[in-house]
């Protein structure tokens, strides 16, 4: 018994002196004096403010410029009379691009066709996921690829490619009837 209020008497001492040192005077010159010593040194340099750029205007002048939203034809080489048979096979700079040009042929996918009163349509299917009804004379891929043929297995084309030498050539190219997954 006399172990235990032993051990409880250290505790209470302990506590004691704890509360002692904490209710000390309110000397606080050694805080004041350290506030002093801080006040009175330099106070370090500001960096300095950013440099502002002067804002030139510029005027831009597009009317001497083609117009952005028509195909360039500054990478077509200019008809000549020279070479007469390339002039079929050239494609038309001011024809208006179709929806289904805006994606590579290996992306599209012949999913199906449809027949009423004679005429044929191709059901496909595009990157960006909705599907489209085309037919024969209609474009596609990004070669300048036209359809020549709707059957039933195979949707037929032929794409207009540009050699090194600037001659336009004609490359048949199909798409045949895939499952649709």
């Amino acid at each position: 018994m006399s172990h235990r209020i032993y051990r409880g008497g250290r505790l209470l001492l302990g506590g004691a002196l704890l509360l002692a040192g904490c209710s000390g005077s309110n000397d606080m010159s050694d805080l004041q004096h350290y506030f002093q010593t801080v006040r009175q040194q330099p106070s370090p340099p500001l960096d300095p403010l950013p440099t502002f750029h002067v804002y030139r205007s510029h005027h831009y002048q597009a009317a001497a410029l083609r117009d952005p939203f028509q195909p360039p034809t500054d990478s077509l080489p200019p008809a000549t009379a020279a070479n007469p048979s390339d002039l079929g096979r050239r494609p038309d700079p001011n024809r208006e691009r179709e929806t289904l040009e805006r994606f590579p042929l290996d992306t599209l996918r012949f999913v199906g066709h449809l027949q009423l009163q004679g005429r044929r349509w191709a059901i496909v299917t595009a990157p960006d996921g909705l599907v489209y009804r085309v037919e024969r004379g209609d474009y596609l891929g990004q070669n300048f690829g036209r359809i020549t043929e709707v059957d039933e297995q195979q949707l037929m084309l032929l794409e207009l490619l540009q050699q090194e030498d600037g001659e336009w050539i004609e490359r048949p190219a199909a798409l045949s009837l895939s499952e649709h997954r």
